[in-house]
């Protein structure tokens, strides 16, 4: 059994949610390019999320050992906080949600907020991913 590493668990605060909304914004551009269809952030964000979570683990067992399953918190605490605080202040919750010419922030939600809450969600998706394939893949070699 591998151990809580307090360095890869911050490194994995801080890099997951901004490596996803680098890879997010750079692939939902390349997408939008190529086929027009403005709705790609959520798509782009959980694919390019759910791979890194995925080959993060299955390159270095210790993800899951220092909290990457539950990296998605604070990110999506942070998104909540915002969407709450612009509908206490009587704003659309719009704009957390699609790109849009609201009157708080005119769609910077989407793409600083939310985008990456949903990246890290997927995140976590992929690293369970990863455990359970590796589980299986260590009880067939048992079995053999």
């Amino acid at each position: 059994m591998r151990e809580f590493s307090a360095g890869l668990f911050v490194a994995q605060l801080i890099l997951v949610p901004l490596l996803c909304f680098i890879g997010g914004g750079i692939a939902a551009g390349a997408v939008i390019q190529a086929t027009g269809l403005s709705i790609t952030g959520y798509a782009t964000s959980a694919v390019i999320g759910g791979m890194f979570g995925y080959r993060a683990q299955r390159a270095d067992g210790r993800m899951a050992d220092s909290f990457g399953q539950w990296i998605w918190i604070s990110p999506l605490f942070i998104d909540v906080w915002f969407m709450v605080g612009d509908i206490r202040r009587g704003h659309s919750i719009a704009c957390f949600l699609r790109n849009c010419n609201g009157p708080s922030l005119t769609g910077v939600e989407l793409y600083v907020c939310t985008l990456p809450a949903v990246a890290c969600c997927f995140y976590a998706l992929g690293i369970t991913l990863a455990l359970r394939n590796q589980s299986r893949s260590a009880d067939r070699s048992k079995n053999s």
